[in-house]
């Protein structure tokens, strides 16, 4: 390469040779621009004439000279006169003028005489003959009058002669964003210019040029090249643009033989040129022949440095190969090693696996019978008893709703479709989560060793172990055991890796190999407990796992309300709710603790009966609780269906393992100690336990609240006391494996036990409640939901201590920053209902029972009745009432009496409709007025409720109303607080659906809401007459329906108003004054002033479907969003010159929209009553849709570079290049007219559909690599669409002509609709397809269906010799014309067949080996053989048959074979 500057030196002669570089930069710039052009505009013209002239499509001539189309004398061709008889263009016969044998070659010369900008064309330069086949020969036609008649290509043809195309040639009008050739007085656009710059340098006298004129010339040309139309995504364009501007700045570099190139054409100029004097001629040859020389002593120099760097390298190169060749053999000596290592690593792994199983088999086969017995285990599958697991589905509005119930792995896991999904199972303490988890790493090890468990009638759910194969690991981790870790990976080294292997560095390598197989191989991780883990950060919701492994996740209910826990994170919820059949799993226990000499169904019955005297079916749910109470009922210890009393007799059994003496409380401190027998002796240790487990378990901060290790456990217990824990296994404790040393740690054995122990120590020291919980619940925010069992506890031993518990929970509820959601009030509603009846079940007296609530939801649950009571005793508490039915009416007049408190009041939201009680609220309520509510700030009434009209007098209070109630005239003028009222929809049957239609049942007085003047939002949807609300200065939103009637300024002049949706009816109405208003909705009734919205500069949105004559919104200079309905008619500037507006839908009136200075708009959709300036959208650059029904004639939508989607209707005329050089094209839908439509550089289109006024250039579909789905009822001969390798969908009308093989080699095709013209068409190739439907004009190959196993349908009217299907194994429908001939063994082995129409030929066809057939209709022309019709009887089915078996003598009858054929008992169908 070389640089300008190492040859030339003399500046202004250097300068004068940069511009015959950069000239000739231009034209290679040019190239494909100015070729392919032309070549469009050639083909285009061949395809206008021969369709005019009704000649077959591309019908050429080629027998006419250029002088036999031009008459004689022709200006400027011939020279004929009276002193030159004899014209030089017609000098000989087959030279003289005469009209062409088709037509063509006139009807040519006429097209490219309508093309010239001057109307004359340069005739001497051109070959008549040659236009049909050289495209460049039409070229010649537009460029200067001599000299190019020898010139055939764009190669050959000079920069004058390119630039004189486009200037001459009107086709390029549209393709460039200037105006081409502009009349005087107007400046010269750049094509002139350019043309100068070459006459300039052409004509140079002294040939030399200014480095002023230097920088003037290249911008000129670099401004042409990079035009923002077409050229500026011209790739060639650019790269000529890029090395002008190189040129520009003195940084190009060139070739040694392009500067010698260059040389040798300014040499040739310098002969040619005659306006150069002699002595700048003779100046400039010298100075050339200077560069020359100095130019080959550059290339001297430079060969002899390349001699000499190559002799350096030759000896470089011998020793390089040395290197190459042992680093190769090195390289080949660690492959090896590498490939054994491999194979050490895939040992590793297997040695890992197996170590994992065995220890799973070990340490997971057996489980403890009961608490009670701890070291009486038993195999897992002998006590396991079948969970019943539901799916719970997230509503949109946050709601959580069950569906249906899993019974296998199969439904478990597929829940989530790949891995690194996150399934969460919830469910309560001891419902039997562990033990589910515990099952499913046992499966997967007896999976893995081949030894599967059988299934058993009693434990049918959750039997498919080899679902669980596609799990290379399984890794199970008990998150209590790990709190202080926050990966999952450190959490398995710890709990797995370092309990199978003792060395230090066989845990260290493992565990590098943990993270190798968690990266690549198939995994499931089980998390264990998350409700007893918490992010030691407290910035994660679940521990930290980044490899792609799916993630089974248990917990109690309460922790998926962690505020850090986001929907996203939670693929799948799952809750166990316990087993199946919990009877079962009492007899398993049973079996396994009863003496072997009893009957084991005598006991059996024996213990059903007491459960079912004692009503404590209840707790047979939780498996933890049940093994408690067969265990008691073995030893004779019967319970009165308190959850408390379960856990002081299991404490009592607990301790009688230290101290068989047996001593009762003479005045027990709790009611459910009575008949325990060795907690008197052992109080002392309940106490000290009771009071670690309350700290340990509201420890803020602590690390250790469930799994403690003896240090931390010492500071509440002495080692005589731990010891004694230890010994009644009220305490486990388990030795750690770690590197270094092997500490213990304890927990209680299990949670509940010591969350009982805690409440026990809450009812002890009822003060701790307010000195220590309340501050707990404000540091930690879910702790409260966390302590609904203690809660429980609490409730069943000291209803003081849970009377004071509940109050500080409200507390909190009311002290908190943000109100609580519904969801969690749900959840406190639901705790303090399970905390009454277990207060309950310890016969506390209702008169003690103080559980504070203050909102309540009544639904349909089972817990009603016990809510009804739980809210008699807080009537002064009520802040809010929800009923959710109307069986609740009585219940709630009594809460309209006694609650003076409540602050909101909402019966029946819409969830029963089909009640038909009434409920009458207001004065006839046992004389009750709402005016007794001071404080009532919110009422909600959404049912047939009937109100009278003076209900709500008196609520000074009063801010939100919603009433959807009955109500003739209701008055709120007293209310003066009203911020918020709403009107509601009324819920109307129609068949099976239910319809919100407007209220009719509701009617507001007029001056009830005009005088409220704080009042921001009003929705109506009842009646109102004469509605005024000018003085409601604070409204910001108006929502009213058809049934109000508004007056005509009723709305204006309201300084804050926002939004306003009117469907209702008023006539003139003015929003001018209304200066906040960001949106507007006016419906049909209405009628708006045409200056009703006019300055209204914070308007964002308008929709209009009411009667405005004369609309003006160019003022509103804010808008986004405009629909304006049929009624509305739009003044034609009306919309000019928005700069915000983006989206836009016009079905009014509007002659001469424009809408070129909207240049933010991104989507149009304009109906036919618009009709549109053909210019209205040539500046909108970030136009995404168009959807166009309007009238517009020469629509031209090529400057819209970044559009997606566009729709034309019938009414619209779009140029032939109106949409080329689209590039983010996708979808195009064309009803218009277009004549040559060309889509190059289209290369987006995913959706083609071209209407029958639509005509295509040719070659414009065959590479469209995104196109999927293609719909032509255009005319287009020769289509060929297997270059389209990504089309699914295909349909063609019989104005297309299809390619045989055009359809070859698509991949992805699913669905071809072909009625076009195809002669031999052949499908094998596309696999994919699924649907075919061939109509008459095409021929099918006989084969052309050979192997496509994906078919279903096929309908056939085509014609096709011989065809074979039987190799399309999932054809589901089948139909076949006369015109195809199908092979006998076509249709056998199509098992999937269900219905088949048959009119072709075909002999002896078995319909009988076609199992899921289900309807035929066979033509005369088919032979069917007397054994299928004996199977087609056994099966009952049904056909009509148009030929039978020979002497049956029956035609086109249906026979239902459900009866004996033999009968021959034809049944008329119609």
């Amino acid at each position: 390469m070389a640089s300008l500057g190492e040859v030339f030196s003399e500046q202004e002669m250097t300068n004068w040779l940069k511009v015959w570089l950069a000239i000739n930069i231009t034209k290679t710039g040019l190239h494909d621009f100015v070729d392919r052009e032309v070549h469009n505009f050639q083909t285009s013209i061949i395809q206008s004439v021969a369709s005019n002239l009704r000649h077959p499509a591309n019908t050429t001539c080629t027998c006419c000279l250029t002088a036999n189309l031009l008459k004689c004398p022709t200006n400027k061709v011939c020279n004929k006169s009276k002193h030159n008889p004899v014209c030089k263009m017609h000098d000989t016969v087959s030279k003289q003028p005469r009209p062409c044998p088709n037509g063509i070659c006139d009807a040519f010369r006429e097209e490219i005489i309508k093309a010239h900008r001057y109307s004359g064309p340069s005739w001497n330069n051109t070959y008549a003959e040659k236009w049909a086949s050289n495209h460049w020969e039409v070229a010649k036609c537009y460029m200067p009058p001599d000299g190019y008649i020898a010139v055939n290509s764009f190669e050959e043809t000079d920069f004058n002669g390119v630039i004189s195309i486009i200037l001459n040639c009107n086709i390029f009008d549209r393709m460039l964003s200037f105006s081409i050739a502009p009349q005087h007085p107007s400046p010269s656009c750049l094509l002139t210019k350019a043309r100068d710059i070459g006459k300039a340098a052409r004509h140079s006298s002294d040939c030399k040029v200014t480095s002023h004129d230097l920088q003037d010339y290249l911008l000129t040309l670099i401004t042409f090249l990079i035009d923002s139309k077409v050229l500026v995504n011209d790739r060639i364009a650019q790269d000529a643009a890029r090395k002008l501007i190189q040129l520009q700045t003195e940084s190009l570099n060139i070739s040694v033989a392009d500067v010698g190139q260059l040389l040798n054409d300014a040499r040739e100029t310098l002969h040619k040129a005659k306006q150069v004097s002699g002595e700048s001629k003779t100046e400039l040859e010298n100075y050339v022949q200077q560069c020359l020389t100095k130019l080959d002593n550059k290339v001297l120099k430079l060969k002899e440095e390349s001699e000499k760097v190559f002799k350096e390298q030759k000896q470089t190169y011998a020793d390089d190969c040395k290197r190459k060749l042992s680093k190769l053999i090195k390289n080949s000596v660690q492959k090896t090693h590498q490939s054994m290592n491999e194979n050490d690593v895939e040992r590793d792994i297997e040695e890992f696996r197996r170590r994992l199983v065995q220890y799973y088999i070990k340490n997971m086969a057996h489980i403890s019978v009961s608490p009670l017995l701890p070291s009486h285990v038993k195999s897992l599958m002998e006590i396991y008893a079948s969970p019943k697991i539901v799916r719970i589905q997230e509503e949109q509005d946050g709601t959580r709703k069950k569906t249906e119930q899993l019974y296998t792995y199969k439904e478990f896991f597929h829940s989530v479709e790949a891995t690194g999904k996150y399934i969460f199972l919830q469910g309560e303490p001891g419902i039997g989560k562990s033990s589910f988890a515990t099952k499913l790493v046992f499966d997967w090890c007896k999976y893995t060793c081949n030894t599967a468990p059988q299934n058993t009638e009693e434990n049918c759910t959750f039997n498919d172990t080899e679902s669980l194969r596609e799990f290379k690991f399984v890794f199970h981790i008990a998150l209590r055991e790990s709190r202080k870790e926050r990966k999952v990976v450190k959490m398995i080294k710890k709990q797995i890796i370092e309990s199978l292997y003792d060395d230090d560095d066989d845990v260290r390598n493992v565990y590098k190999l943990l993270l190798t197989i968690m990266a690549k191989e198939p995994c499931l991780v089980v998390e264990d407990g998350l409700d007893e883990w918490s992010d030691p950060d407290g910035k994660r919701p679940f521990p930290v796992l980044a490899a792609p492994c799916m993630v089974v996740i248990t917990t109690r209910p309460w922790k998926m309300s962690d505020e850090l826990l986001k929907t996203s994170h939670v693929d799948c919820l799952l809750e166990i709710e316990g087993i199946i059949d919990p009877f079962l799993l009492s007899k398993s226990v049973l079996k396994c603790i009863i003496d072997e000499k009893l009957d084991i169904d005598i006991e059996f019955q024996k213990f059903k009966v007491y459960i079912y005297e004692k009503k404590l079916t209840d707790f047979l749910a939780t498996p933890l609780l049940l093994t408690l109470i067969v265990c008691l009922w073995v030893d004779k210890i019967f319970l009165t269906g308190s959850v408390c009393e379960i856990y002081s007799l299991l404490l009592d059994c607990l301790f009688k393992k230290t101290n068989t003496d047996i001593a009762y409380f003479p005045n027990s401190p709790f009611t459910c100690f009575n008949n325990t027998k060795y907690l008197k002796l052992n109080i002392g240790y309940i106490e000290s336990l009771s009071k670690a487990a309350f700290h340990l378990l509201f420890t803020v901060g602590k690390e250790h609240q469930l799994v403690f290790n003896d240090k931390e456990l010492s500071k509440y217990l002495t080692e005589l006391e731990k010891g004694c824990a230890l010994r009644t296994g009220i305490l486990t404790n388990r030795k750690l494996s770690t590197l270094s040393y092997r500490p213990s740690t304890c927990s209680f054995i299990n949670k509940s036990v010591q969350e009982f122990l805690a409440a026990f120590h809450i009812a002890s020291n009822v003060e701790l409640i307010d000195s220590y919980l309340l501050k707990q619940f404000s540091e930690i925010p879910l702790e409260w939901l966390g302590i609904g069992q203690v809660f429980k506890f609490v409730c069943g031993l000291s209803i003081t201590a849970a009377n004071r518990l509940s109050h500080a929970l409200h507390i909190y509820a009311s002290t908190k920053d943000c109100s609580l959601v519904k969801y969690n009030r749900r959840s406190l509603q639901d705790l303090v209902i399970t905390g009454y009846k277990e207060a309950k079940a310890n016969n506390f007296p209702d008169e003690d029972i103080h559980l504070r609530l203050d909102n309540f939801y009544f639904d349909a649950e089972p817990y009603t009745e016990t809510l009804k009571c739980i809210i008699l005793i807080n009537m002064t508490n009520v802040q809010s009432v929800v009923f959710e039915s109307m069986s609740f009416s009585e219940l709630f007049q009594t809460i309209l009496t006694s609650c003076s408190s409540c602050k909101t009041l909402s019966p029946n939201t819409l969830s029963d409709r089909h009640l038909k009680q009434e409920i009458t609220l207001g004065c006839t309520c046992k004389g009750v007025h709402f005016s007794a509510f001071h404080s009532l700030t919110h009422i909600v009434i959404d049912t047939p409720v009937t109100l009278l009209p003076n209900a709500l007098v008196g609520l000074p209070n009063l801010e939100k109303i919603r009433i959807g109630c009955k109500c003739d005239g209701l008055d709120l003028s007293a209310c003066k607080r009203l911020r918020n009222i709403k009107g509601t929809y009324l819920a109307v049957e129609s068949g099976e659906y239910l319809e919100l239609e407007p209220n009719e049942y509701l009617t507001v007085l007029p001056d009830a809401v005009n005088s409220l003047h704080e009042l921001e939002k009003l929705t109506l949807y009842c009646r109102c007459n004469s509605l005024d609300l000018s003085a409601c200065n604070n409204l910001r939103k108006i929502v009213l329906c058809t049934r109000v009637k508004l007056l005509p300024n009723a709305i204006r002049g309201l300084p804050r108003l926002e939004t306003i949706r009117l469907q209702c009816i008023c006539d003139g109405i003015d929003l001018s004054g209304c200066n906040s208003l960001r949106t507007i909705e006016l419906g049909q009734y209405l009628t708006l002033l045409p200056d009703g919205v006019s300055c209204l500069h914070k308007l964002e949105e308008i929709t209009l479907h009411c009667r405005c004559n004369g609309l003006d919104l160019s003022s509103c200079n804010n808008l986004r969003n405009v629909v304006l309905g049929e009624r509305v008619k739009l003044l034609p500037n009306a919309i000019r010159g928005l700069p915000r507006l983006e989206t836009i839908r016009l079905r009014c009136i509007c002659d001469g929209l424009d809408l070129s200075a909207c240049n933010s708009l991104r989507n149009i959709e304009l109906g036919e009553n618009v009709t549109l300036l053909p210019s209205a959208l040539r500046d909108l650059h970030r136009l995404d849709t168009i959807k166009l029904r309007c009238i517009c004639d020469g629509l031209d939508l090529s400057a819209c570079n970044i559009i997606k989607n566009i729709e034309l209707g019938k009414h619209v005329t779009l140029l032939p290049n109106a949409i080329r050089g689209l590039s983010y094209l996708e979808s195009i839908n064309l009803e218009c007219t277009c004549n040559g439509l060309g889509m190059s550089a289209c290369n987006s289109l995913r959706k083609i559909e071209l209407g029958k006024h639509v005509t295509l250039l040719p070659h414009q579909l065959c590479s469209l690599p995104k196109l999927a789905e293609i719909n032509l009822k255009c005319t287009y001969d020769g289509l060929d669409l297997s270059a389209c390798n990504s089309l699914k969908n295909i349909v063609l009308s019989e104005n297309v002509t299809l390619l045989p093989k055009a359809l070859c080699g698509l991949p992805n095709l699913e669905n071809i609709d072909l009625h076009c013209k195809c002669d031999g068409l052949d499908l094998s190739a596309c696999n994919s397809l699924k649907t075919i439907v061939l109509g008459h004009n095409v021929t099918l190959l006989p084969k052309a269906l050979c192997g496509l196993p994906n078919l279903e349908k096929i309908d056939l009217n085509c014609k096709c010799d011989g065809l074979d299907l039987s190799a399309c194994n999932s054809l589901k429908y089948i139909s076949l014309s006369e015109h195809v001939i199908l092979l006998p063994n076509a249709l056998r082995g199509l098992h999937l067949l269900e219905q088949i129409t048959v009119q072709c030929i075909c002999d002896g066809w078995y319909p009988s080996k076609c199992v899921c057939l289900g309807n035929i209709v066979d033509g005369e022309n088919v032979i069917l053989l007397q054994e299928d019709l004996y199977v087609l009887q056994e099966r009952g089915q049904m056909i009509k048959i148009g030929s039978m078996p020979m002497g049956l003598g029956l035609h086109t009858k249906w026979f239902n074979f459900s009866k004996n054929w033999v009968d021959y008992d034809p049944v008329e169908m119609d």
